[in-house]
């Protein structure tokens, strides 16, 4: 996975009404996600973090399924935990 980024990041509640420099797994997610989400159901870190791991391209998902963490398995610990999820 990649390496930890350091703790000053700045909080911006506002970074979708610009143009934010996102990867494309990060904008592909977020993009599939908000038409299933609303006002009571909003996307999670855990909601963004399953669907990168189960539907990215990047480096970080390339060391994932390296390491034999596929889409599959990525359910299957899902239903393990019991989690209810904003799903594609």
């Amino acid at each position: 996975l990649p390496e930890p980024t350091n703790n000053n990041i700045k909080v911006d509640k506002n970074i979708l009404e610009g143009n934010p420099v996102l990867s494309s797994c990060v904008e592909d997610s977020i993009t599939a996600l908000s038409r299933k989400s609303d006002s009571q159901n909003k996307i999670s870190a855990t909601d963004m973090f399953v669907d990168i791991a189960k539907y990215g391209t990047g480096k970080s998902v390339t060391r994932l399924r390296t390491n034999g963490v596929t889409p599959e398995k990525v359910d299957e610990i899902i239903n393990q935990l019991g989690w209810q999820l904003i799903e594609r």
